[in-house]
């Protein structure tokens, strides 16, 4: 990308590559962390609580760059973004 379209490109998809993964880490840092074992209804609760902490994470990651890196190509930003979360779909496809 820093190649073909320079600096703030790069930069800019990094950024939303990181904010793929970061969300998607802290979402199965909740999941795994043990309460319950494997009662259904907390593994629900579980699941609930990682997916609102990723939203929320979002959430939170987007206002901070577009906060903080008032310069940032949102195409590049946003393109990556779904490309990661697009890839843990495909992964998915593959081991199951």
């Amino acid at each position: 990308m820093l190649a073909f379209s320079g600096a703030l490109a790069a930069g800019s998809s990094f950024a939303g590559g990181a904010i793929g993964f970061v969300t998607s880490w802290a979402y199965i840092q909740k999941m795994a962390a043990p309460s319950g074992g494997r009662d259904p209804r907390v593994l629900l609760r579980n699941h609930a609580l990682a997916e609102c902490l990723k939203l929320g994470l979002t959430v939170v990651a987007f206002a901070a760059v577009f906060i903080f890196f008032r310069e940032v190509a949102v195409v590049p930003l946003l393109l990556t973004f779904m490309a990661t979360l697009a890839m843990y779909w495909v992964a998915l496809l593959v081991v199951f």
